[in-house]
């Protein structure tokens, strides 16, 4: 099995290439979603979401990127209730993934800890 280490130095050297050598610049460019925004709102918002509700749901450490970015995309308006919406869904998505599909693995690794409670 390979191990986690390998896998997050890959992943960070595929984001690092596609960066260089795919026009990353552009990419962080805040007016070119401004502009997908600006012609296509509903499905910005929902693609949006999406990416917010996912790395919400799996813990990863950008929620409050994502939220500075919702705001220079969506303005004021319409990132509050999105980045609301977004949260309390991930968070929920969070919640059920530990509860269901985690619950053995946690029980076998804090079995000491969940006698005392």
């Amino acid at each position: 099995m390979i191990d986690r280490k390998w896998i997050v130095l890959i992943t960070l050297a595929l984001i690092v290439a596609l960066y260089v050598f795919g026009d990353g610049e552009r990419l962080l460019d805040p007016r070119l979603y401004q502009s997908r925004f600006a012609a296509h709102p509903g499905s910005t918002t929902v693609f949006f979401m999406l990416i917010f509700v996912a790395a919400t749901a799996l813990s990863l450490p950008v929620t409050a990127v994502l939220t500075v970015t919702s705001g220079m995309i969506f303005g004021p308006l319409v990132s509050i209730p999105v980045t609301l919406v977004s949260c309390t869904l991930g968070g929920s998505g969070c919640f059920l993934i530990s509860r269901y599909a985690l619950r053995e693995i946690v029980q076998q690794r804090f079995a000491v800890q969940l006698k005392v409670i």
